[in-house]
C-alpha cells in the first residue's frame, strides 16, 4: 500500500469515527428532545382533560339555569330565543 492510499484510508476512517460520534450525539440529544416533549404531552392532556370537565360542568349549569328560567317565563324565553334567531339570520346573511 503507498502512502497516498494510506492516507486516504486514515483520512475516510477519521470521517466515519466523526460521522458516528456526530450520529451518537444527534441521538442523545433527540432522546431527550423526545423525552421533554413527551412530558409536556402528559401535562397539556392532563391539563386539558381537568379544564374540559370544568367547562362541561359549567355547561350543564348553564343548560340548567336557562331551563328553569324557561319554564319559570316562557313568554320571556320566547322572545329571547326569537331575538336570537333573528340575530343569527342577520348575521348568517350577511356572509
Amino acid at each position: 500500500m503507498n502512502t497516498t492510499s494510506k492516507t486516504f484510508g486514515n483520512g475516510v476512517e477519521a470521517a466515519r469515527d466523526t460521522v458516528n460520534e456526530a450520529g451518537e450525539r444527534l441521538e442523545e440529544a433527540t432522546r431527550g428532545a423526545r423525552k421533554a416533549a413527551a412530558e409536556k404531552l402528559q401535562g397539556a392532556a392532563a391539563y386539558g382533560r381537568q379544564h374540559a370537565g370544568e367547562a362541561l360542568d359549567a355547561a350543564q349549569g348553564l343548560a340548567r339555569s336557562a331551563g328553569r328560567y324557561a319554564k319559570e317565563n316562557p313568554g320571556q324565553a320566547i322572545l329571547i330565543g326569537l331575538g336570537g334567531l333573528l340575530l343569527a339570520s342577520l348575521l348568517f346573511r350577511r356572509r
